[in-house]
């Protein structure tokens, strides 16, 4: 059998090719990778540094920013890799690839239903209802992908970014030769680090709080596909074993603030205080019209109520958070003019004081499962994913007995490496296996 020239250096191209592409897998384990982001307050650049993938061998260093490196909290991107980076990376002599995120608020996640169309049509169907939602569409680069499909329509899940920033991040990149390998944002890289830490977490759908010390960061997993992802203002901290923690105290939430000017107005028609009615009377023995007042001189009108002035000082208090930081005599005193029914009793051990304040993160769980359930993406979490430090496990026990959907603790092996609490900067060094589409 004849041989052309061209068909024989074809075959030892794909062979040189193959032996050199097996050759890179088997050192790629023992590179130095490097993964940078911006802490939750923008004040500090979080850097994890390890050996191919190792959990045990993982390093984590906080690198302070000055603050006209993120003015009114956006960050000069350009700059921070100019100098607080590039410095860092001089100083440990660093010879690896680096793996750079860019915060949630900085990233938009959108979903678009359309019928299925040929494919020219389709693609520009796409953009006409992109260009109809986002008014700056030129300013925005955005990937799409199909996230779900049927005979009739097809949805795809749209990832945005400022076009401002991509280029300040590709301009420090450029200027100092930085060998930054991926591009990503924190929602999506936690996910990746969820999936290739623990197996038996492929192909499933469930909500992953993870639960730092200040903030939590909450992400929707349907089947290696990020869905969506939230984030609540405060972590771990809160849960203490000494006092009882109310939400209206932590961060401005219209929820809680309704619930305190209703259980207020029922305050008002029924004088259900800690002070009075001392029957335990449910609320639902609380009649739905407020009882006609008697008619009074205008004298006796015009002079303050007491229980109307502690009323209002529970509005304020809920609608605004710097009340926050009156007190304790003060918030003490407020907390006693909320209905009996709204106090909860006071626990009388530390574990009772734990196993209370977390009730607030609790509340969120079934709140977000329950709203995906009703989401039009059809996304059906199987269960609820916890990450938070292993001495706070005990909190979640039967819960999953008394609830509709399990409640679950991450399962930390190497616990005492700073991969756990940095899930997010683990996660870039898996690459796009998971979320191609969510990395820039």
């Amino acid at each position: 059998m004849a041989f052309s020239l061209s068909s024989i250096k074809d075959k030892l191209t794909s062979v040189v090719n193959g032996v050199s592409y097996k050759l890179s897998q088997l050192t790629a384990g023992n590179k130095p990778q490097m993964s940078v982001a911006l802490s939750n307050d923008k004040t500090a650049l979080f850097v994890l540094q390890t050996t191919g993938k190792s959990v045990a061998k993982a390093q984590f260093l906080a690198l302070p920013l000055p603050h006209e490196y993120c003015p009114a909290g956006k960050p000069d991107y350009t700059t921070i890799l100019s100098t607080t980076l590039k410095e860092h990376i001089h100083h440990v002599n660093f010879n690896g690839t680096v793996h750079f995120q860019i915060p949630n608020d900085s990233v938009a996640v959108n979903y678009f239903t359309l019928p299925v169309l040929a494919a020219p049509k389709m693609a520009e169907a796409l953009r006409v209802e992109h260009a109809a939602l986002y008014a700056n569409l030129d300013e925005l680069h955005h990937t799409s992908k199909v996230y779900q499909s049927n005979k009739r329509t097809r949805t795809y899940a749209t990832v945005l970014v400022r076009k401002e920033i991509l280029r300040a991040i590709n301009s420090g990149i450029s200027e100092n030769k930085l060998n930054i390998r991926s591009l990503g944002f924190e929602a999506a890289t936690t996910m990746n680090a969820l999936l290739s830490l623990n197996n038996k977490l492929r192909k499933r759908s469930f909500v992953f709080f993870d639960i730092k010390s200040d903030h939590t960061l909450i992400v929707f997993c349907d089947k290696d596909s990020l869905v969506g992802y939230a984030k609540l203002p405060f972590g771990y901290e809160v849960i203490s074993n000494d006092r009882i923690v109310f939400e209206h105290t932590l961060h401005r939430h219209a929820v809680g603030e309704l619930a305190v000017v209703n259980a207020t107005e029922i305050a008002k028609a029924k004088k259900l205080t800690t002070s009075v009615n001392l029957n335990n009377e449910s609320i639902d023995n609380v009649p739905d019209e407020q009882p006609q007042e008697e008619a009074q001189p205008a004298a006796a009108a015009k002079a303050p109520d007491e229980d109307d002035e502690d009323n209002q000082e529970v509005e304020i208090a809920a609608g605004h958070p710097e009340t926050a930081a009156m007190p304790k005599e003060k918030i003490k005193t407020i907390v006693k003019k909320l209905p009996k029914w709204m106090i909860p009793e006071e626990p009388d051990s530390p574990e009772g004081y734990l196993k209370l304040n977390f009730g607030i993160f609790l509340k969120y769980m079934l709140l977000y499962t329950d709203s995906t359930r009703c989401d039009a993406l059809c996304f059906q979490p199987e269960f609820v994913l916890v990450n938070m430090p292993e001495s706070l496990h005990f909190l979640l026990e039967g819960i999953s007995e008394e609830g509709q959907i399990p409640i679950q603790a991450l399962d930390r092996h190497e616990k005492d490496s700073p991969v756990w609490e940095n899930l997010n900067l683990y996660g870039a060094f898996c690459g796009k296996k998971y979320n191609k589409n969510f990395f820039f």
